[in-house]
């Protein structure tokens, strides 16, 4: 699921249809990365924040940052590393800030 999730972010692939109430995390998840220059329409919606989500959930397990950054740059290959961890360090700050380092 997470995979097609990651095609749709950097625009190829398969993607759902936008999520009409999403939850105030989502929003502000959704418009930061909208903010920072990532594709967010309502093509994108739902796949992003399956990522999010999955991102905090490997975070909570205790990968690393710099592991999630990593395995998003594998599965979507036009995607840097720098992108790949800016879009873990959106969904830390909007979707799990309790991973983020004090």
């Amino acid at each position: 699921m997470v995979s097609a999730a990651l095609l749709a972010l950097v625009g190829i692939g398969p993607v759902a249809i936008g999520i009409p109430s999403a939850h105030a995390g989502d929003r502000e998840y959704l418009a930061m990365l909208k903010s920072w220059g990532y594709p967010v329409n309502d093509k994108t919606t739902d796949s992003l924040v399956t990522i999010g989500h999955a991102l905090c959930t490997d975070l909570l397990a205790g990968t690393s940052k710099d592991d999630e950054a990593e395995a998003l740059r594998k599965q979507a290959p036009n995607l840097s590393y720098a992108k790949a961890r800016n879009v873990v360090t959106v969904a830390q700050r909007t979707l799990c800030p309790e991973t983020l380092q004090p």
